[in-house]
């Protein structure tokens, strides 16, 4: 009969976790730390075949981000996939800095988002069902250590949730809206899609903004002309 006070430690396929006879309480061991990952693109949307450069917005993205803390609103249909395309551009012109990518159209998905960017990134802690995922994140971007970062927080179409703090944030200190959990930091930047110009203000200041006006006649011909190359070459197979 085994002792009172002792506990069982189960197999492999319970690591971490023990019974302790005497209350007979479950104990979870501590999160072990994990290998770092590498930085990474995190874009959730394949290229679009036929998307045509338009060099005049890229810039203005490009300039605004440049800033130390750097943030940008795109505005208006066509945003996203701008985004997707500047993302694309940076991480392959510079691969040591990560890309998250943030559904921000409503709770629900943007909530899924900061789950999956927390374990990509495997930041510690986030096992913990207790874990105030959103602060914890908001740690790993501050940290310089970490290297430079690039957030998308795409289809803030309805910026008042963003404004607004979780509904777990404790009592301890004040509570910081959701926006703010994305730091400003040097080494950081943010990109937000939205169709509203009037949402968008709520979130950055007017100098911020880049507005995804409709094409010029050059780029809607380039555009034009790329999607006949792209039907061409599927009919020739």
């Amino acid at each position: 009969m085994a002792h009172p006070h002792s506990s069982i430690t189960l197999g492999d396929n319970h690591r971490g976790f023990q019974l302790g006879q005497n209350f007979g309480h479950v104990h979870v061991a501590p999160e072990r730390p994990e290998t770092p990952p590498e930085p990474a693109s995190q874009v959730p949307f394949r290229r679009d075949p036929h998307f045509v450069e338009r060099a005049r917005l890229t810039n203005q993205i490009r300039a605004k981000l440049f800033e130390p803390a750097g943030r940008a609103a795109l505005v208006e249909l066509g945003g996203s996939q701008l985004a997707i395309e500047y993302a694309r551009q940076l991480w392959q012109q510079s691969p040591q800095t990560w890309v998250l990518w943030i559904h921000a159209s409503n709770v629900a998905r943007f909530e899924q988002s900061v789950r999956d960017v927390a374990d990509q990134l495997k930041i510690y802690g986030r096992k913990d069902p207790k874990a105030d995922l959103l602060q914890l994140l908001r740690n790993w971007l501050r940290d310089k250590s970490k290297e430079r970062w690039l957030i998308v927080l795409d289809n803030a179409n309805d910026a008042g949730f963003l404004l607004e703090p979780p509904a777990t944030t404790g009592e301890a200190q004040p509570a910081q809206r959701r926006i703010d959990y994305s730091p400003t930091c040097d080494h950081g930047s943010v990109i937000i899609t939205t169709r509203s110009k009037q949402e968008a203000l709520r979130l950055v200041y007017e100098s911020d903004m880049v507005d995804v006006l409709p094409m010029r006649e050059g780029e809607a011909e380039s555009c034009l002309k790329a999607s006949w190359e792209s039907w061409a070459r599927m009919t020739a197979k």
